[in-house]
């Protein structure tokens, strides 16, 4: 009983020293640029393609920022490694975050993509 309750205790120690993940990009594009903020709430890693370009993966459980002109871009979400995929058409706006928070549905061979866009 007493290992469980240090183990739970050091659990939660190291949560409130990493933080949680509260969905709340703060990343700021560089000026004259807007971001793609992928969020991989995953247990897989995620390429990346954006007009047919391949950009640094996103890891499970894990996101990334991409600062890029403002525009509309064809963007490619791929499962390292498994079936799963995305494509769509994205805006990127000046001065914003275009949000995507990636998850799975079971059973699913595509990825669950809620879209939106936040001021950072």
């Amino acid at each position: 009983m007493r290992i469980l309750a240090s183990c739970l205790c050091a659990g939660l120690a190291l949560l409130l020293i990493s933080g949680c993940d509260d969905n709340d990009p703060d990343h700021k594009p560089a000026p004259g640029k807007g971001a793609l903020f992928i969020n991989n709430t995953t247990a897989s890693d995620i390429q990346v393609f954006i007009n047919s370009e391949r950009f640094e993966t996103v890891q499970d459980f894990d996101d990334r920022a991409y600062d890029l002109p403002p525009g509309v871009y064809r963007l490619i979400l791929d499962e390292q490694g498994g079936d799963r995929t995305y494509r769509d058409d994205i805006d990127i706006i000046e001065g914003r975050l275009t949000v995507l928070d990636v998850a799975i549905e079971p059973f699913d061979d595509n990825f669950d993509v809620e879209v939106f866009f936040r001021t950072p």
